[in-house]
This record gives structure tokens, C-alpha cells and sequence, in this order.
């Protein structure tokens, strides 16, 4: 593989980043991407960093067994502040997002939580040495909240089920089978983490995840795939959606793990790059789509692997149907992203 200078932030990470907030200045996407491929040619050249990333962790630890298809229990929706990390949100209030700077008129929205200072261009480019066209699994799939589901599920009122085809497992589905039509093996693993019991479910979908990169050494990238869990003011819960191609389709939001809590994660800045990227290509094609960024300083397992997002999709007052259209815009994205970086490999 090519490598090249560590200034450069890659075409990749900013070719798509031109349909954010702050366009003043810019009639349109096709001016907006202009001025990015003209700012970034100038200032790194038409190339893509890598950075080679270590070993990923492995676990000796087996995978839970699911249980025998119980009854759906419910689970506590959360304000918005709360939002898709319970136990931290309440402890610890988000920032508010801000427009990170590209150049002068272009920006990328992101919620940081950390106490990092983040420049796009000083990010570094995606790891070297990965085959992301391998014939065995390239992409992990799994749900650190498996039983997670929507407002339309068979037990009205209730937003946790252990239904394989309903909730973030059948989200899933559609990212992988999408992913797949387009040559990208994927495992998913629906492996229960938060049930029978939901404290925990981290330390269990760490074992999943470590027992699947000890088997398919091939994954470079692990989607943890969850959903929000969010309240309107008057307690009914939130329908987080926008329209893409003439469909109501659920909202997205990738979150980015740092080791700003304390624990090992070294590459984290890689996992920004690929969310910056994913996130400037999904609002030049579905404006609205797409939450801000949203940087942690839990890791989130997020140190696994070579490359790991945390992907919600949709909120607990979305439709099976919604978070399903917004599982396949997002898995056209990722492979459009992933074939832009493919085509540098030999």
C-alpha cells in the first residue's frame, strides 16, 4: 500500500464534507464541493493518508447464548439530554454542537463532549494495510443493545423485544444485506447483551466483539447499531425523522469513543476521520438526515478493532419502517466511502 505525508487529512475525510451548516457564500452543493476539493488539493494533495493501526484486541470470553424468545420488557425512555447513553447523560450534560471549520466558509457539525481540540485537516487518514474487499467478513455488525426496537413493535407501549426480524437486529439485516449487494462480507452477530439483564451489556458485546475479530481476523470495521431513546416535552416519545428520496426516514447519529475517560484507545482519531467522511457524504445526498458528530470520552469498545462507530438510527417514537429506509441510505453511504479508500489499495 501507498502511504503519504501525516499532514494530510485525505480527499477522503473532506471531499464529501461540503453540505454542512455555515455555507455563506456558496450557491450550492456542486460550488460547495469546489471550494473543498480546490482547499484540500492546495493544501494536502489529491492523496489519503493511512496510519497503521495495531493489532486489534482480542477475547478469550464466550458469547452469551440468547435466551428462548421471552416476553418484551419494557425499557425507560430518556430526556434528550440523556439521550442514547443513559448512565452517562445523566451525570454528564452534552455540549452544544458547534461548526467545526473546514476553511473559511465550510463546516462540519460536531457534538464534543471530550476536552479535545478537533481540526479536521490535522485528522489522520484510515489505517494502512487493510483489505476491506476481502472474500471473508470484512464488516462486524453487532448490538451492544440488542433488544432495542420502535414505536410500532408487536407489544404496543413496549420498546425492547428479543424478535430476530424486528427492532436494531432487523436494522442490522438491512445495513448487511445492502452491504453485501455491493461486495462487502459481513458478519452480524445478534448475540443478546442487554438481556436478561441490561446493566452490563458493554462488558458482554466486548466479549462478542473480541470473540469475532479472534475468528474472523479479516473484520476491519465493527458498527455497533443501536436506537435512541428519546421524550417529547409532553412525555410522549420522540419521532426523530427527516424526508429522503420522498420517505419519512428515520434520523442518524455516529458517535466516536476517545480515551478521554482514561481508558487505552490510542487510534480514535482514525474512527473521527471515518465519521467526518461518512457524515459530509450523507448530508451532500440527504440533508437533515444526519444528527451532529458526536465525540465521547467512553471508548465504547471503539478499540477493538482497526476501525468502529456506534451508529443509532432513529429514535424509540420512529417506525420499524423508517429505521429500516435509514439502515440502507446509510450502508450505500458507508460502501460509497469504503469504495473510495478500496481504490487506493493495490
Amino acid at each position: 500500500m501507498k502511504g503519504v505525508s501525516p499532514a494530510a487529512a485525505g480527499l477522503l475525510l473532506l471531499a464529501g464534507a461540503v453540505a454542512m451548516l455555515g455555507l455563506s457564500g456558496v450557491s450550492g452543493p456542486e460550488d460547495a464541493a469546489q471550494r473543498v476539493l480546490s482547499w484540500s488539493a492546495g493544501q494536502i494533495g489529491l492523496a489519503i493518508v493511512r496510519e497503521q493501526s495495531p493489532e486489534p484486541s482480542q477475547s478469550q470470553q464466550e458469547s452469551p447464548e440468547p435466551e428462548p424468545s421471552p416476553e418484551p420488557v419494557p425499557v425507560p425512555v430518556t430526556t434528550v439530554e440523556e439521550a442514547w447513553d443513559e448512565e452517562v447523560r445523566l451525570t454528564e450534560p452534552p455540549s452544544e454542537p458547534v461548526e467545526l471549520p473546514i476553511d473559511a466558509t465550510l463546516s462540519l457539525e460536531l457534538e464534543n463532549d471530550t476536552d479535545f481540540e478537533i481540526s479536521l485537516p490535522e485528522l489522520p487518514g484510515l489505517p494502512a494495510g487493510l483489505d476491506v474487499q476481502a472474500e471473508a467478513p470484512v464488516i462486524l455488525i453487532v448490538h451492544t443493545h440488542t433488544t432495542e426496537c420502535y414505536a410500532d413493535s408487536d407489544e404496543p407501549g413496549v420498546y425492547r423485544s428479543t424478535a430476530e426480524d424486528s427492532g436494531v437486529m432487523a436494522v442490522g439485516d438491512r445495513m448487511a444485506e445492502t452491504l453485501e449487494e455491493r461486495g462487502y462480507r459481513v458478519r452480524h452477530d445478534k448475540t443478546f447483551c442487554d438481556y436478561p439483564e441490561y446493566d452490563g451489556a458493554y462488558d458482554r458485546s466486548r466479549a462478542v466483539i473480541g470473540a469475532d475479530l479472534e475468528e474472523e481476523p479479516s473484520i476491519c470495521l465493527v458498527l455497533d447499531v443501536h436506537r435512541d431513546a428519546v421524550e417529547n416535552p409532553d412525555g410522549t416519545h420522540m419521532a426523530m425523522a427527516a424526508e429522503a428520496d420522498g420517505e419519512e426516514t428515520a434520523r442518524m447519529m455516529l458517535v466516536v469513543g476517545t480515551d478521554g475517560g482514561g481508558l487505552e484507545h490510542p487510534d480514535w482519531r482514525q474512527n473521527l476521520s471515518l465519521a467526518a467522511v461518512i457524515q459530509a457524504r450523507m448530508n451532500m445526498d440527504y440533508p437533515g438526515l444526519m444528527r451532529p458528530v458526536n465525540l465521547r470520552n467512553q471508548r465504547f469498545n471503539q478499540d477493538l478493532g482497526p476501525m468502529a462507530l456506534l451508529v443509532e438510527v432513529g429514535a424509540s417514537g420512529n417506525s420499524q419502517a423508517e429505521a429500516e429506509r435509514a439502515a440502507v441510505i446509510f450502508a450505500r453511504e458507508l460502501a460509497d466511502t469504503l469504495d473510495l479508500y478500496s481504490s487506493n489499495n493495490p
